[in-house]
């Protein structure tokens, strides 16, 4: 019972204690060690009041408080403001277009947004167009469309696309590339083109492009200006001699 008496006047004390008060320390280990020896002669033999504390212990400069205050805002807005940096750069990067090889779709100087986190949730998918690093030299990024898929058999005579012996319709190209080709996928190959078929260097003239150099998707087109929008997404279905169009 004794000890419960004692702490709840602890209690009230730190309780009542106003705005701005700090502890005087050594009066601290006095309230403190009168708890631990059962000797309330030692603490307040009655309820403390406002001014008694303010009497014993001293008050903090108000322009301290607000230095601090201030201090501690700013510290936790540059944190966040780090904190979100970073997460944007783990799921997305900046790609600038160098190059004619994505006519008619996407344009020399253009600047493109890229998703990184896609193929982390899932595989690339026939149409996807994609950025990679090159596989004869990884300091360049190139972006081309996929084409075929690990395990695919890719045929092309005189420019015209087979998949696993299926036609593809491509209506995104302007011209037919002017070369042919067998190719075969192995697990964690893609077959990857760029939409101007006869000015691209592409898997047509390099050879495949291993899985571990993707980067990400190309996402959204954010300049120049007039040219923001998602970067179109064209399905190919092997077999009906189809592409689908679909946004992002």
């Amino acid at each position: 019972m004794a000890i419960t008496h004692h702490a709840s006047r602890i209690y009230y004390f730190f309780t009542r204690t106003p705005a701005g008060v700090t502890y005087n320390q050594a009066q601290f280990r006095v309230a403190s060690l009168s708890i631990l020896h059962y000797n309330p002669g030692k603490f307040f033999q009655e309820d403390p009041t406002d001014t008694q504390i303010k009497a014993n212990y001293h008050q903090i400069p108000e322009e301290h408080i607000s230095a601090k205050a201030f201090l501690r805002e700013i510290s936790e807005t540059l944190l966040l403001t780090i904190l979100i940096f970073w997460a944007v750069n783990a799921a997305t990067g900046r790609f600038r277009i160098d190059g004619s090889s994505m006519e008619p779709n996407l344009h020399n100087g253009q600047y493109i947004i890229i998703n990184k986190l896609m193929y982390q949730l899932r595989e690339p998918e026939r149409g996807d167009i994609v950025v990679f690093q090159y596989p004869h030299d990884p300091s360049r990024d190139f972006i081309k469309r996929v084409i075929g898929l690990p395990g695919d058999e890719i045929k092309i005579e005189r420019g015209s696309v087979r998949i696993n012996g299926q036609s593809v319709s491509e209506p995104y190209i302007v011209q037919l590339g002017a070369y042919s080709g067998t190719w075969e996928l192995n697990p964690g190959e893609y077959f990857v083109l760029g939409d101007n078929r006869n000015n691209s260097s592409d898997s047509h003239n390099w050879g495949i492009l291993p899985g571990k150099n993707l980067i990400g998707k190309a996402w959204v087109v954010y300049w120049p200006i007039q040219d923001w929008g998602a970067v179109p997404h064209v399905s190919l279905d092997p077999g009906d001699g189809s592409a689908h169009a679909a946004g992002g």
